[in-house]
């Protein structure tokens, strides 16, 4: 019997994954279409085959690979993991891994002041201050190495998108041209 689901969320997810640069190894996407492991099963041929993307483990989950995110793990003690815009466009969430407590304590210092610097149009984003709750932003007088924190920038004129290229400066810090997720 035909089974229409199942034929289209595999071609849902075959054309996910070539749209997504074929990252996948030819014999993972032939198992997925329902053909065989071999080359040349599936739709592959030896001649052909997909480009493979490999990562080491720092650049997996970083918004910026390569020198960048080293230089900043080195000098600053923090990983940046994800720059998103959130509540619909309205807020911009930067989330950090402390790698080094001592060098990052910047981003956990209540009295520096982070801003969000949108690099086509220079519009800095400021943490907002809630009346009863403080500032949008994770603090603490003892940051630990490994854990992740967050901050909240407010995006009001929604300037910041998913694919701008964004500051974060806070005190003496300056990371720069780092892609929103």
């Amino acid at each position: 019997m035909f089974n229409i689901t199942k034929v289209c969320s595999q071609g849902i997810l075959l054309a996910t994954l070539y749209l997504a640069g074929s990252c996948a190894e030819p014999s993972a996407l032939a198992q997925v279409s329902g053909g065989g492991t071999k080359p040349g099963e599936g739709g592959f041929s030896e001649s052909s085959p997909a480009p493979v993307l490999k990562l080491n483990s720092n650049q997996m989950n970083t918004v910026r690979p390569g020198r960048a995110a080293d230089y900043y793990r080195r000098h600053y003690g923090v990983e940046i993991t994800s720059i998103r815009p959130v509540s619909s466009g309205e807020m911009v969430r930067l989330t950090y891994r402390i790698v080094d407590p001592v060098k990052a304590k910047p981003f956990i210092d209540k009295d520096a002041t982070p801003y969000l610097v949108d690099r086509s149009t220079g519009l800095k984003l400021e943490v907002p201050t809630m009346e009863k709750i403080g500032q949008l932003r994770q603090s603490t007088s003892k940051p630990e190495a490994g854990r992740v924190y967050w901050m909240v920038f407010a995006n009001t004129h929604l300037a910041v998108k998913q694919g701008s290229r964004v500051d974060v400066v806070i005190g003496h810090i300056h990371m720069n041209d780092l892609l929103v997720d």
